[in-house]
């Protein structure tokens, strides 16, 4: 069963359209994006919308931190999202007639809300499997999976792999190409930075990468 993974999305939908299209999942297949669709790219809101409208095969999105940074700015008001190309995102979503204000988590579509808050069922903080451990941004393999931190998770990095543990799938810090190293494979390649969107099919190791409107 071929397992299609996609970095770090940053509001541009046109590439997420057509690195799916390219990448060609069969309806038997599982794609995982690994988090972080929005801020920074003209097109958040549509990127939400693609995933929560896919349909084309097993679908599984984790959240990253600026998903976190979405949320805290509808549920508390947080203006950190700013610093971190949120603009856009907002921008985004008024266009489609949504406010979306600070502490205000009605000001978005209810199921927008469940995404970010990670209460849809293909939503996930981490997801492991027998060969592979998606997550974000990091993992502590000192602790357990229960143990783990979920700002590790989104923010931080991988600590305590070694040899015969699973392989560490995770997007966050970019490359200027998919990196495979023992232990980790890195999937975030600067889209929404200059850089490209890229897919790696797991089990071949081949590698698709999209250009983006910046990129």
């Amino acid at each position: 069963m071929p397992v299609f993974v996609i970095g770090d999305v940053h509001g541009h939908a046109e590439a997420l359209e057509r690195i799916v299209t390219r990448s060609n999942p069969g309806s038997q297949d599982i794609v995982i994006q690994l988090g972080d669709c929005i801020n920074r790219g003209p097109a958040s809101f549509e990127v939400v919308e693609y995933w929560l409208n896919f349909s084309r095969c097993q679908r599984f999105v984790l959240g990253g931190n600026h998903e976190e940074l979405m949320y805290d700015y509808l549920a508390e008001s947080s203006d950190a999202i700013f610093d971190y190309g949120g603009g856009q995102t907002i921008q985004s979503y008024r266009r489609h007639g949504w406010d979306c204000l600070p502490g205000k988590p009605d000001s978005v579509p209810p199921d927008h809300l469940q995404f970010y808050l990670q209460t849809l069922p293909w939503t996930r903080g981490l997801l492991v499997t027998s060969h592979y451990l998606f997550t974000h941004a990091g993992y502590d393999f000192a602790r357990t999976r229960k143990q783990q931190d979920i700002h590790t998770l989104r923010w931080g990095r991988v600590t305590g792999w070694s040899k015969g543990l699973p392989t560490v799938v995770r997007g966050h810090t970019p490359h200027r190409s998919v990196t495979i190293k023992p232990g980790v494979i890195n999937v975030d390649t600067g889209c929404g930075l200059g850089g490209r969107l890229s897919c790696i099919e797991l089990e071949s190791e081949r590698v698709i990468a999209e250009r983006t409107d910046n990129g």
